[in-house]
């Protein structure tokens, strides 16, 4: 890969100074197995470099984690000893304190085949165990961040079609593309990218939501209530210590806690999930009055009754998250069989715990003032992906209205409108929408180049087919041909539609409007301005190039449908 060695420290640099974010005098401890060492030793010169006092790395390996679960005996694997304990809390209760950051190299179905029921008992009593030191980081008491790198079997899971080394090459180039690497300035990018959703995390908190609900055409009919007081959040969290970090790596979600007795109707998984080393897929479960009182899979159903039957909190969900279907792990196209990335995929639930920092001053307050919240208790947190392509999502506020959040899987309020050129006379004007639909350029503008035709294209005043490309670039668009070409589809539809298109127009065919007069040529020019793996990209072409043109000779009115065959040859 080009500049595999600079992007990879970038990388390092990103997780640790951003992401775990150590502070001078303080420990950072790394969880990581032996197939992360490339990445684990960047990052221990990051954090020294940050000013960190020491950096303990603690090393695993998938195979002999298997061969312990295989061969030992459960008494063996539940005989857990103080140090393994004291070694988070002791550092933690030092002056200087403790962060901590888990990098993922994992083989998803490390333990398939093995005893199930085992596996369950001995995480169970792994989690008992290490409940003092959960206490830290469900409480954002100190920074925490999960980052991850390609394994051999993760990579050829995702890609059974290569060999092992192009698998691996490919893995790291969409977790450098997803994680906002690739351009060369993550840091930058993420800034930008934690703005937008803190301004999206405002705006879920100005509508003061009693209940979301979920409608698509696979089954699921879900209402979540919303727990009393509760907030929603997105990527950045604050230690006790007023230092942001961030827990996961990359993130795209905004969340909050569901009420615990609240939760109602059947809801279908829509991606694989991996529990204890061992895949769930094609999942539901039904909801009364909070808790999983069904539940079924087309694999692992066996499985899904253990995670369900951890304790008494495991059948209630503790978080409901949002993201929208134009985040770049969703439009990669990728299954990457890794919570961590699929989460970010797809709106979700978990099962389990909620975190007390998604409610008012949640941190300060004890279980019981918790319980008292709606807020859910339990040993897992276990988040199951359940948005799909044609999600339909609504909010009841307490003031009795109802708001649409999300159509056809895109985000109402999460949506990151493109802007529009309007080509006038040998000028272009650039208008770029924020999030509202509010024009954040209201004017600006260069040179036009001489070969292009001079016309205007209004959004404002058309009807805009929500499927105008609905058959361009088969082989898609974007970097890479990243963008397929139903992710292409949905993405125009949706992000011309939003926001700018007051009404959803019909399928066929595109009508523009006629009396526009600033459409009166058929040779414009299009850019649209897309959101792909955290960077802008224009799409230039002219109309003639993408449509069969009917209607008044020269007016670009009438009925205008897609060509294929001309959009299939675009360069």
């Amino acid at each position: 890969m080009e500049n595999f060695t600079i992007l990879l420290k970038k990388y390092a640099d990103f997780i640790v100074r951003v992401g775990v974010n150590p502070q001078p005098g303080q420990t950072l401890v790394i969880n990581c197995c032996l197939e992360a060492a490339p990445l684990a030793r960047l990052c221990v010169r990051s954090a020294y470099e940050a000013g960190a006092r020491d950096v303990l790395v603690n090393w695993s390996d998938n195979e002999v984690s298997r061969s312990r679960m295989e061969l030992g005996s459960e008494e063996a694997l539940s005989d857990f000893k103080s140090w393994q304990l004291r070694r988070y809390l002791d550092y933690a209760e030092s002056e200087g304190g403790v962060c901590v950051l888990h990098i993922l190299a994992d083989d998803p179905e490390v333990y398939a085949g093995l005893d199930g029921a085992k596996i369950s008992r001995v995480n169970a009593a792994q989690r008992k165990f290490m409940a003092p030191w959960r206490e830290y980081t469900m409480n954002d008491r100190v920074q925490w961040s999960i980052a991850a790198m390609p394994s051999a079997p993760w990579a050829k899971k995702m890609f059974p079609e290569l060999d092992e080394a192009a698998a691996i090459e490919k893995l790291w180039q969409l977790i450098f593309d997803v994680c906002r690497v690739t351009g060369g300035d993550p840091v930058n990018e993420w800034k930008a990218h934690l703005d937008r959703l803190t301004g999206l995390k405002d705006k879920m908190n100005a509508l003061d939501l009693e209940s979301v609900h979920f409608e698509s055409s696979n089954g699921t009919d879900l209402t979540v209530g919303i727990a009393d007081k509760a907030t929603w959040e997105s990527a950045a969290s604050v230690s006790e210590k007023g230092v942001v970090f961030l827990p996961n790596i990359p993130t795209e979600e905004v969340f909050t806690a569901p009420h615990k007795d609240k939760v109602n109707g059947i809801v279908y998984g829509t991606k694989p999930y991996v529990f204890n080393g061992q895949l769930i897929k094609g999942f539901h479960v039904t909801f009364k009055d909070g808790r999983v009182v069904e539940h079924g899979a087309d694999e692992g159903a066996e499985l899904l009754g253990r995670l369900l039957d951890t304790d008494e909190g495991a059948r209630s969900i503790g978080e409901v998250a949002l993201v929208p279907a134009s985040s770049p792990i969703n439009r990669s196209g990728a299954l990457f069989y890794s919570t961590l990335f699929d989460e970010n995929a797809a709106c979700h639930i978990a099962f389990g715990a909620s975190y007390p920092g998604t409610t008012e001053n949640g941190t300060r307050l004890s279980k019981d003032e918790l319980l008292a919240r709606g807020m859910n208790q339990s040993a897992i947190h276990e988040d199951v992906m359940v948005g799909a392509e044609d999600s339909h999502i609504t909010g009841k506020c307490r003031d009795g209205r109802t708001v649409e959040l999300f159509r056809d899987g895109v985000g109402r309020r999460f949506h990151h409108t493109p802007g529009m050129v309007m080509v006038q006379g040998a000028r272009e004007r650039h208008i770029e929408y924020a999030d509202d639909g509010v024009p954040a350029v209201p004017d600006g503008g260069r040179r036009a180049e001489p070969a292009v035709e001079r016309a205007a294209v209004m959004f404002r005043s058309q009807r805009l087919h929500r499927r105008m490309f609905h058959e361009a670039r088969p082989d898609g668009i974007g970097p890479r041909g990243a963008f397929r070409r139903e992710v292409a589809r949905r993405e125009v539809r949706d992000r011309v539609a939003a926001g700018i298109v007051p009404e959803r127009v019909q399928d066929d065919p595109l009508r523009v409007g006629q009396g526009n007069e600033a459409a009166r040529s058929a040779d414009g020019v299009i850019q649209l301005f897309h959101d792909a793996f955290g960077h802008r990209h224009k799409i230039r072409v002219p109309i003639e190039q993408l449509f069969q043109r009917g209607g008044a000779e020269g007016h670009f009115g009438g009925v205008v449908r897609p060509d294929p065959l001309k959009a299939a040859a675009l360069p």
